[in-house]
């Protein structure tokens, strides 16, 4: 017998609350962030190798209340813990002179940036969660519009809309249009290249699917226009990766799979609902089909796209071993802020670990990995008490593969955002419709 669940506030916004009450202003202000937060181009260049994405300025604004009003609760929790590690590696390396003393601090800058972008989320998700899901399924659409024109010019050996790659932060597109069109031919939207985009997307693709299948609600966002846009979101993300052929593509069909299974069995037993069945068949045997492809392609050992896995594997051993055989400081404090790269270019010629976990514990220490075990301790307690376990987890496993092993670029925004987003799922997701339903219909 289900009953409804009083779950706990894990953060208290209330001060945002009462400064800023519901409004379309407010909410259109987060649907421009969400959107805008998911375009890492264009960027206003700052000194030689940071920039300022137009998410970041929405970012700050959305923050300035809190001059004002204050936190309270959990939301500096998260932030504190992924900092507090990065300020002591920093005062480490300046005391001892090992690294040049601004590198650690143009680090640490990024690294806040990434942090300020999920405590918005974390304290304007719980009123205005809708608003920012939906410009985030916005922003999913447009980058898989920009995917099928990457194809189609693909085919010319054309890089299209190379002036848009304007970010100094990331490896220059528009240097490597060439190769790109001719030689490698993968599709990744507007973001700096297919890894990064399968990190920040695959994780919202899970939660729309979800959403769509009726496993999870979102807290006043019931609107059926809202439900198209999101499975119009899900379809495009997920042909986006399938012809990017992105190895994350992989991990994205196996989370998938339970969703579409569990919306399947619970399905009602009508004309619609066998039509639902047999459209699910048709989608499942062409997804599967395009994931045994890119399996296929990614392990062959055939190509330029497959180069980036040995790069992977090479970087994160002799990380590894720079911080394990390091002097005990470093071993406690890690390589330092920034520090990661420069060793890694002396070392094998290889520009980075292609990993932000990794990065950060290397350049953390052990003080990293215990803030770290903290955070992944607060995610579990979230877990055990959601009413919505399944999407929670599997949105949680997709996004931590794509920090873990996909992509190394921690200026990517939607990968703060969605950790702001899991950080206060209890307070975001309603009681589950799709279990429901079949408990009523099974009494």
């Amino acid at each position: 017998m289900y009953a409804a669940c009083a779950q706990p506030l894990f953060m208290d916004a209330s001060g945002i609350s009462g400064l800023w009450r519901r409004s379309r202003f407010v909410g259109y202000l987060i649907a421009a962030f969400g959107f805008f937060g998911f375009f890492p181009y264009p960027a206003v260049a700052l000194g030689h190798a940071s920039a300022l994405q137009i998410g970041n300025v929405l970012a700050l604004l959305l923050a300035l209340p809190l001059l004002v009003v204050g936190a309270k609760g959990r939301p500096l929790f998260v932030s504190a813990m992924i900092m507090l590690p990065l300020l002591v590696s920093a005062l480490r390396v300046g005391l001892a002179g090992d690294v040049d003393a601004g590198l650690p601090f143009k680090e640490i800058t990024v690294w806040a940036s990434g942090c300020l972008a999920m405590l918005v989320t974390q304290l304007y998700a719980p009123r205005y969660g809708g608003y920012l899901v939906g410009g985030i399924a916005a922003a999913t659409l447009i980058h898989a519009g920009i995917g099928a024109l990457q194809v189609h010019q693909f085919v010319q050996g054309v890089f299209p809309l190379p002036w848009l790659y304007q970010n100094q932060s990331f490896l220059s597109v528009a240097e490597h249009a060439r190769e790109l069109a001719q030689y490698e031919q993968r599709p990744f939207g507007l973001f700096p290249e297919p890894s990064a985009m399968s990190s920040c997307l695959a994780p919202w693709i899970v939660l729309w699917v979800a959403q769509c299948s009726g496993a999870v609600w979102l807290n006043g966002d019931m609107a059926h226009w809202r439900r198209t846009l999101y499975a119009a979101a899900a379809i495009g993300g997920l042909a986006l990766l399938l012809a990017s052929r992105s190895g994350n593509a992989v991990v994205l069909v196996a989370a998938l799979v339970p969703l579409g299974l569990l919306a399947l069995i619970c399905s009602k037993a009508n004309s619609v609902g066998f039509a639902a069945i047999v459209m699910a068949s048709i989608i499942s045997v062409g997804v599967i089909t395009a994931t045994a492809a890119v399996l296929r392609d990614r392990t062959s050992g055939r190509g330029m796209a497959n180069s980036s896995w040995d790069e992977r594997t090479a970087s994160v051993g002799i990380g590894f071993s720079m911080v394990t055989e390091g002097s005990p400081e470093t071993l406690v404090c890690g390589l330092g802020p920034g520090a990661t790269a420069g060793y890694l270019r002396r070392a094998a010629n290889i520009d980075a670990v292609f990993s932000v976990l990794l990065t950060y514990l290397y350049e953390t220490g052990l003080i990293g990995v215990i803030c770290v075990a903290a955070v992944a301790l607060y995610l579990l307690r979230i877990f055990a008490q959601s009413h919505c376990r399944l999407a929670l987890g599997l949105m949680t496993a997709v996004w931590l593969v794509g920090v873990s092993v996909i992509t190394s670029y921690q200026q990517l925004l939607p990968l703060w955002i969605t950790l702001g987003w899991l950080t206060s799922w209890p307070t975001v997701c309603e009681k589950p419709s799709l279990w429901q339903n079949s408990m009523e219909r099974s009494r």
